[in-house]
């Protein structure tokens, strides 16, 4: 799995690359992986319309991405939270049992810092 977060173009780019699980669970698509950088356990399950990606550990999240819908949420860490509003622009998604896509344009806003960012999950299903 390699996963890419942009926003503003570049000014901040986070590239991972980890091992995880992934499977097919009610009709969902969900991939489950440790995200070291973060400290946190990461879960992104795909659905027909829209993609969750939920982060447990240092960071406490969810985040739901459907076309044109904006999600309210907030970004925990040790200091607190943080409000956090979600709104997706546009989403694509290209999976099956063996793996695929997903890309996930949206605006950001955290803490009442707006950005504009993108999110490419790559999905490979090696042995």
């Amino acid at each position: 799995m390699i996963s890419k977060i942009v926003t503003d173009g570049d000014t901040l780019r986070t590239d991972t690359t980890a091992d995880g699980i992934y499977y097919k669970e009610n009709g969902t698509y969900v991939l489950e992986y440790d995200n070291k950088e973060q400290a946190c356990r990461t879960k992104v399950v795909v659905d027909v319309n829209s993609v969750t990606v939920t982060h447990t550990g240092a960071v406490e999240t969810c985040m739901v991405f459907k076309n044109g819908y904006t999600h309210n949420a907030n970004y925990g860490i040790e200091y607190g939270d943080i409000d956090m509003q979600v709104t997706t622009e546009r989403i694509f998604v290209d999976v099956d049992s063996e793996g695929g896509s997903i890309e996930l344009w949206y605006d950001l806003l955290l803490g009442g810092n707006p950005s504009n960012a993108k999110m490419i999950i790559e999905i490979t299903n090696e042995i």
